[in-house]
């Protein structure tokens, strides 16, 4: 009985002692990773001692965070740091710039002379008369018996009896 307990305090202060050293690790690649030049941008701070980038650097660590599970086991902490910078770069553009506009082709234009092609649209044709549509229940029609009968005990009171009223 005393060695089971001293078996599992010793393996919770094993497992407390590892988890401490992994954040450790976790913390010191963290800071190596923001101290590289390209990677400053999410840590500058203005006059004050204040982060100039808070809203950059929360968006950042969103996506270090959704990416934990893919990479935890497979790849070292840089690695996955790299890989959400990657991302964060792919959706917002490079860190500390505007997100890439995307470059238009000269190809895009048409050719001089020629009008472009306009796609036909709905805007010429008249609006559904009430006539066509028929009356607000008129739905229940195309509707097989279960479907209709759910939707009849999901109309309000005053919809129920102006549907009575109409058959």
């Amino acid at each position: 009985m005393l060695d089971e307990k001293i078996n599992k305090t010793s393996v919770d202060t094993a497992n407390k002692a590892v988890e401490k050293t992994l954040q450790s690790i976790w913390e010191n690649d963290q800071e190596f990773f923001y101290r590289q030049p390209e990677n400053k941008f999410f840590t500058d701070v203005d006059d004050s001692g204040e982060l100039k980038n808070k809203a950059e650097l929360a968006a950042f660590h969103m996506i270090v965070e959704n990416n934990m599970p893919r990479f935890r086991g497979k790849a070292s902490n840089l690695e996955l740091l790299k890989a959400s910078k990657a991302e964060y770069d792919k959706r917002f553009g490079r860190a500390g710039t505007k997100a890439a506009d995307p470059e238009k082709k000269e190809d895009d234009k048409p050719p001089a002379g020629k009008k472009p092609v306009i796609p036909v649209t709905l805007g010429g044709l008249p609006t559904a008369q009430a006539e066509i549509m028929g009356d607000e229940f008129s739905y229940l029609k195309a509707l097989d018996p279960v479907a209709k009968e759910e939707a009849i005990e999901k109309m309000k009171p005053e919809q129920y009896e102006r549907y009575l009223k109409g058959k």
